[in-house]
């Protein structure tokens, strides 16, 4: 779909597919729901089952991700267009190679567009493999149930993520059950982390690139915060909850259990 509106794509099978299963492009008020993604022709990073590009005021709602591909569902803004008021809800995602639900502003230099206001809730996320290497190495450093890159005002609650990083062997794109980069505002909240290979919860702004004042430099300050509160976190091999270079977080009623670091 390509600069459409309204469009409502439900109880549909997708099958042998080796881009996207349903994929939109500078659209509005897509809705994708109680769909079946199974058996992909896994190809690349390109094979997603659901996939919005630049599109705003769309939901992926009550869907079942089995496809075995890269990601499962992918929201990406290029250049300076925006992706506002998305709402990713009640997913079931099982086994994929990179990510589970990936939320990735890929603007640079002067570019504006913008991730912002995403509801991500009451989805089930298991069995990501982070198997896939990173381009000019060996390593494999891909792998979350849910990552958020650049994107704000993001809501993360009440999602169930089994399994994460299974084959994750370096550290470099969010290897966590749920991982925030480079955003100055989110709120991670009642969620349940098991078995996470590498981190639970990891939020990092290595690039200082969030909402804010001084982007790009060491003297970067945030226009809000990072709130994770009431989740539980058991059997992280690395950390519970993992900060790095991140300002303004707030840390409360968490219960993290089986860690080797509670909180780093």
């Amino acid at each position: 779909m390509s600069s459409c509106n309204g469009w409502s794509i439900k109880d549909c099978e997708f099958f042998d597919f080796s881009g996207s299963g349903v994929r939109a492009i500078e659209s509005e008020k897509i809705e994708v729901a109680n769909n079946l993604f199974e058996n992909s022709r896994y190809v690349s990073s390109i094979t997603t089952d659901i996939d919005f590009v630049n599109s705003d005021y769309c939901s992926v709602i009550g869907n079942r991700c089995f496809s075995d591909g890269s990601n499962a569902i992918v929201v990406i803004t290029n250049g300076s267009n925006n992706c506002n008021e998305i709402i990713i809800s009640n997913n079931n995602i099982y086994n994929y190679e990179r990510y589970g639900i990936v939320l990735y502003n890929n603007r640079t230099g002067a570019q504006t567009g913008q991730i912002e206001n995403a509801i991500i809730s009451g989805n089930v996320v298991k069995n990501i493999k982070g198997s896939e290497p990173a381009s000019g190495g060996p390593e494999k450093q891909f792998g979350a149930a849910i990552y958020v890159l650049c994107a704000e005002h993001a809501v993360i609650i009440g999602n169930t993520i089994k399994t994460c990083n299974i084959q994750t062997d370096d550290g470099g794109l969010s290897p966590a059950g749920i991982g925030v980069a480079n955003t100055s505002s989110c709120v991670i909240s009642g969620n349940h982390l098991d078995d996470c290979r590498w981190n639970g919860i990891m939020v990092s702004d290595s690039l200082q690139y969030g909402d804010g004042t001084n982007n790009n430099s060491v003297n970067f300050i945030p226009d809000g915060s990072i709130v994770i509160t009431g989740n539980n976190v058991v059997n992280a091999d690395l950390n519970g909850i993992y900060i790095k270079s991140q300002h303004n977080v707030s840390i409360d009623a968490n219960r993290l259990h089986a860690c080797t670091d509670g909180i780093f």
